[in-house]
């Protein structure tokens, strides 16, 4: 009896992991529009309900929302639809007929000694290549090849939009106490050396994000890391060939948070959710965008647009496509 009851047991778990694959892997993410009475001439389908059912169709941007069918539009009148649209784009599959993959598996980016590639480019056909876990959300995912042998973990970017608020405001907070005159930049002459710290919550320890000075006297603002750098004029317009506070009519300079980042060496990646999303779109799929918003700076001050989400973006990252 001990024996049957045994192999009944070692029966049940063989037959629960022969069904774990039938109860987990979900349908591919592609558009397959068809359901359960579709014929063999229709497009592919896909019972599960899982994939895609909507053709991929360019959302034109705008600030306008009486143009029907623009972002502005579908986030105003129906902001699930456009989440949710924004969300497929996550999940699609990229194809030949979209552009993706001009030079399959080509090195992309370097890292600090000037020659060695960072990462093996037009590696994926969607972001749910590397962000699957859980799947069809914007999860974390497996290693894959990126600045040593080792590789690096694919992170998950939930909270991407709070962590885009916070960067903004704990810029506007340090503004406060660096700029006296709150013209939008920091005059040499507001650079007093003094610690910039941030209480995050009422009781809690501040955060230390540097000092407004250059003590060491590098030419360099004595920030921390996660923060780039431009060297402005006297009107606080940048100035291209500026790589330093001693440069040649430089009158101060301006900063924004890198929040973005994955173990690089000197600073963060991405100074905004739009820039994380067309910069990997480019270097995984090589699939360009063109983002005006992010690219525009018609007062030269290094600060571009401002989404229609509100969140200022800023000129260091542009987005490959550059337009008609």
């Amino acid at each position: 009896m001990q024996t049957k009851i045994h192999h009944l047991i070692a029966l049940t778990g063989l037959l629960a992991l022969l069904c774990l694959p039938i109860q987990t892997a979900h349908a591919q993410l592609g558009e397959r529009p068809s359901g359960s009475t579709a014929t063999a001439q229709d497009p592919p389908k896909d019972l599960s309900g899982f994939s895609i059912k909507n053709k991929r169709v360019r959302m034109i941007h705008s600030t306008d929302n009486t143009l029907e069918g623009t972002s502005k539009y579908f986030q105003d009148r129906d902001p699930w639809l456009a989440y949710q649209r924004g969300k497929n784009l996550t999940t699609r599959e990229f194809r030949k007929r979209d552009g993706i993959f001009p030079d399959v598996a080509k090195f992309g980016g370097g890292l600090v000694d000037g020659f060695t590639p960072k990462i093996v480019a037009n590696d994926q056909t969607s972001c749910v290549g590397c962000h699957n876990f859980p799947y069809r959300e914007a999860g974390a995912g497996t290693n894959f090849a990126k600045t040593g042998g080792e590789g690096r973990n694919s992170p998950h970017f939930f909270g991407g939009g709070l962590m885009e608020m916070i960067a903004i405001q704990n810029r506007q907070k340090m503004l406060k106490q660096m700029d006296p005159n709150q013209d939008g930049w920091i005059a040499l002459a507001e650079m007093n050396g003094a610690t910039i710290e941030i209480v995050p919550t009422t009781g809690a320890d501040p955060i230390v994000f540097g000092h407004n000075g250059d003590t060491n006297g590098d030419g360099k603002p004595d920030l921390n890391r996660i923060h780039e750098f431009w060297y402005v004029d006297s009107a606080g317009k940048r100035i291209p060939s500026a790589t330093s506070l001693n440069a040649e009519g430089v009158a101060g300079y301006n900063f924004w948070p890198v929040f973005w980042g994955w173990g690089e060496f000197n600073n963060g990646l991405n100074p905004s959710n739009r820039v994380f999303y067309h910069d990997p779109f480019f270097s995984h799929g090589g699939l360009p965008s063109f983002d005006p918003t992010t690219n525009a700076d018609p007062d030269g001050d290094g600060l571009t647009g401002i989404s229609n989400a509100g969140a200022q973006q800023v000129f260091s990252h542009p987005s490959p496509e550059k337009g008609l």
